[in-house]
């Protein structure tokens, strides 16, 4: 059986990477839109906004999820590819 290539064994470490990175950014952009939409307008502890802020945060942390939860279904895949015998053993 043919090794994988060193990317596709880093591919899980990427994706873990990866999802911090987007969680970080989509709330990010998500509070700074609002801060400068709502914000100067709202006074404080204003349901709408804060509701807007978590609405973003759950956002965020579902497309995180799902960018993670790949990376665990490749980290799965590569390590039930290790455990198959190769055709040289086989044989």
């Amino acid at each position: 059986m043919n090794q994988l290539p060193d990317l596709m064994r880093r591919a899980p470490k990427i994706f873990y990477v990866l999802a911090f990175l987007f969680a970080a950014a989509s709330f990010g952009l998500s509070y700074w839109e609002i801060s400068v939409v709502t914000l100067p307008y709202a006074e404080p502890g204003n349901a709408a906004v804060s509701v807007s802020l978590m609405r973003s945060l759950y956002s965020a942390l579902s497309e995180a999820t799902y960018i993670a939860a790949s990376g665990a279904l490749v980290d799965i895949a590569i390590r039930i590819w290790d455990k198959m015998p190769s055709k040289e053993a086989a044989e």
